[in-house]
């Protein structure tokens, strides 16, 4: 029996419905044929769990990727601000000559205040 999709895995996703179909008749049943189709069931469950594990640590990774350029992209909103702000007074003829800070790590524009 097979999920009917989404994020969420079912039993039906793990095991083949020919196996699954077998457990459910032998659970159903009194005979032991119960036992290796659990551990079927069991080894499914250990592989749901593995891939569960392993798309939590992309997801943990995705997730520090993401925080890293939104820092670059407020960086990169910060420098715009700044440079249409310079660009601004510029355009009225209230700024001296500009100079770039280039030993700072992030963008710093000072304006000199002698001509």
């Amino acid at each position: 029996m097979r999920g009917v999709g989404g994020p969420l895995l079912c039993i039906g996703d793990l095991l083949c419905d020919e196996n699954y179909e077998q457990l459910n008749k032998a659970l159903a049943g009194t005979d032991h044929s119960w036992t290796g189709l659990t551990l079927k069931l069991c080894t499914a469950l250990d592989t749901a769990k593995k891939l569960i594990e392993s798309t939590n640590s992309n997801v943990t990774m995705l997730s520090e990727n993401v925080g890293e350029l939104e820092k670059m992209i407020k960086k990169g909103d910060s420098a715009i601000a700044e440079v249409r702000s310079i660009h601004s007074s510029k355009a009225k003829g209230l700024l001296h000559p500009v100079r770039v800070n280039p030993d700072q790590n992030s963008l710093s524009i000072s304006v000199d205040s002698e001509v």
